[in-house]
């Protein structure tokens, strides 16, 4: 299991939703500990506002799924 799109860009003000189809409850965390989302349960959603400080990758708490690149479009620019 593990996230899709595998890169997401977003720019401040965007949403992201998180979707767990995982078969157990857990959270999604950047991988840097920059931020953690709340439990989201099995089949459940979680919708949050990001900003582009957020960027970098992200997986589970216990890092058992493969994770995923939140990505600015500053960072596509190189700047």
């Amino acid at each position: 299991t593990s996230y899709f799109p595998d890169v997401t860009e977003i720019r401040d003000g965007d949403t992201v939703r998180f979707v767990n189809v995982s078969g157990r409850a857990h959270s999604v965390r950047h991988r840097d500990g920059l931020w953690e989302t709340l439990e989201i349960d099995e089949g459940q959603e979680l919708i949050m506002s990001v900003t582009e400080e957020m960027a970098g990758g992200f997986q589970d708490r216990t890092g058992r799924f493969s994770g995923g690149l939140l990505h600015t479009s500053a960072e596509s620019r190189g700047n």
